[in-house]
């Protein structure tokens, strides 16, 4: 059984852009900014810290990136859990896979095709606080 990564997204996202918004909250939650540039090589912008937010039931951190990507603009908000976060730096966790809502209330029987590298791992062994 691999690790699920989840946040929670006002609208559909890539994988990568997922991974990218989701390393780019780890790295202002661990360096205590508010605003960050975040680039990858299908988009550009920039993210902000909207502060604590509750949703469904799960206490959380509140993001808003706005991007210009292969497809135009997009702005999401998103929510991510620090102790998620902690977990994902700290256990060994090498490989993940990446949930929607609807998988949530309706979990799919194979995940092998969305198997992909922990984002957080490419991230927390290179900064400097860890």
């Amino acid at each position: 059984m691999y690790p699920m990564y989840f946040m929670f997204f006002n609208l559909p996202l890539t994988d990568d852009i997922r991974d990218l918004l989701f390393q780019t909250a780890y790295l202002m939650l661990k360096t205590g900014q508010e605003k960050r540039k975040a680039k990858t090589g299908s988009c550009e912008g920039v993210v902000t810290n909207l502060g604590s937010v509750a949703l469904y039931g799960m206490g959380g951190v509140q993001f808003e990136a706005v991007l210009d990507t292969e497809k135009g603009k997009l702005k999401a908000t998103y929510m991510v859990r620090p102790q998620d976060l902690q977990r994902m730096e700290k256990d060994d966790f090498r490989l993940g896979v990446w949930m929607t809502l609807q998988d949530l209330f309706n979990p799919p029987a194979d995940l092998t095709e969305r198997i992909r590298p922990n984002p957080i791992g490419k991230v927390a062994k290179s900064h400097r606080a860890n």
